[in-house]
């Protein structure tokens, strides 16, 4: 009896632990990520602008980009490819007039994603015949629709994997139907023609997918306001940059004036600001190890690292002057290349520099700052004012002097996960005992 129950104990924790554990390393809500999607019966559902190509997939692959808890699409390329499938019968035929109406509904919350996306046409017969030669038809409006539901969950950690189910539904075309008949008998010639929609038909089929970005040697840009521009070729042209771009090994962003951007490397988040430009020379995720290494040309960056126990990061800033970086911590850098002279600011935990002249690196705890003279020899780490900082990172030092003050406050996820764990355990525990000890009274 003693046995059974440890072995169901063992296995119930087993399992709560893995559903912690996969639950925490799921995309957070805020993230911004590229899914590719398969399923069992080779229907395309994912969307037609998905780079796959960039993202080392096979160009009929789809999928979708998730940003701040929505899918980000543009559905009016969807709406127009339908427009043009209905071929005469929509498209200057004179007894139809036809109108397309696209919408997308979707959600991605704590691993869960759930998107619905639909195109509505409205089929409007005017009495006159449909084809040349043909017979009246009864004026009447039908309401057609394409329409798919997916749904989703992530299951694994380790692949970075969804699973889910779509459901389709549609009654896209019309049939064929007759309002009154030459002497009124059933058959023969049709006097009046008349349509009605076609039944609905529904499908339903499994679907899987794989998180392909920002990850595997890609960043994704998450966020632009004003004028941002990116060059993939090595810096030889720049075109705008849009949110959802991927950047690998040796391509550049830069902003103009008061122009910011922000990348997203999965392990870590780069904040561009005004009058920037970085080029990407590092990109690498084997295993358990990311590292990311940046050449910072002129402006100003802020590079915050997760702190993870599944991914260990390097994440360095490279100047002609020094070196700078973090593992699992906040810094903001500035670097003026008139000057040849860097300020390298640490906003949470720790940071390192090493000057080009420096014989060993410098570790600069939070709150204070190290300055790169243009020979490039580091200064002694010194307190910073708020103001030598943009303002944009005040919360997040106020956020942190907050956590310090307040550390009851501030409990994680991960720990959260961990006392309802125990807590499981022990109610099963007790349960034991109490049917135990009543099955040795009986």
């Amino acid at each position: 009896m003693l046995k059974r129950w440890i072995k169901i104990v063992l296995v119930l924790l087993i399992f709560i632990l893995t559903l912690f554990s996969v639950y925490a390393e799921a995309p957070s809500n805020d993230a911004i990520f590229y899914l590719d999607s398969y399923n069992d019966k080779f229907i395309t559902i994912g969307f037609d602008d998905f780079p796959a190509q960039d993202l080392g997939l096979d160009k009929s692959v789809r999928g979708f980009l998730i940003l701040n808890g929505q899918v980000i699409y543009d559905i009016n390329p969807t709406v127009n490819q339908a427009i043009k499938d209905s071929g005469s019968l929509c498209n200057n035929n004179p007894g139809i007039v036809c109108k397309f109406e696209g919408k997308i509904t979707s959600t991605y919350e704590s691993g869960h994603i759930d998107i619905i996306y639909r195109i509505d046409k409205t089929v409007t017969f005017n009495g006159n015949p449909i084809s040349p030669g043909g017979q009246p038809v009864e004026p009447t409006t039908l309401k057609l629709f394409n329409e798919k539901h997916i749904k989703g969950d992530f299951i694994d950690a380790n692949l970075m994997k969804f699973e889910g189910t779509v459901e389709k539904k549609s009654s896209w075309n019309w049939v064929f139907g007759c309002s009154k008949w030459q002497d009124n008998d059933v058959g023969g010639i049709c006097l009046l023609e008349n349509y009605k929609t076609d039944q609905v038909k529904t499908d339903q089929y499994k679907w899987w997918g794989f998180v392909k970005a920002p990850a595997n040697g890609n960043a994704v840009v998450s966020m632009i306001r004003g004028d941002v521009e990116v060059s993939k070729d090595n810096g030889k042209k720049f075109i705008p940059a849009k949110v959802g771009d991927i950047l690998k090994k040796g391509d550049y962003i830069g902003n103009g004036f008061e122009s910011t951007s922000s990348l997203d490397f999965g392990y870590g988040k780069l904040d561009v600001y005004q009058i920037t430009q970085i080029r990407i020379d590092e990109l690498t995720s084997k295993e358990k190890l990311a590292k990311t290494q940046l050449y910072l040309r002129v402006g100003s960056v802020a590079a915050k690292v997760k702190h993870t126990a599944a991914i260990r990061s390097d994440f360095a800033v490279t100047m002609p002057s020094a070196t700078t970086g973090v593992r699992g911590s906040k810094m903001f850098v500035k670097y003026d290349n008139n000057t040849n002279t860097a300020t390298v600011y640490t906003l949470e935990d720790q940071a390192y520099v090493k000057g080009i002249l420096d014989t060993s690196e410098t570790i600069i705890l939070e709150g204070k700052k190290v300055n790169i003279d243009s020979s490039g020899k580091s200064s002694q780490p010194e307190i910073f004012s708020k103001n030598e900082i943009p303002p944009s990172l005040y919360n997040s030092i106020e956020s942190s002097e907050n956590s310090e003050k307040n550390p009851d406050k501030n409990t994680n996820e991960s720990s959260s996960y961990w006392i309802y764990a125990i807590i499981v355990i022990i109610v099963l525990v007790l349960i034991y005992f109490y049917y135990n000890k009543n099955f040795k009274k009986k």
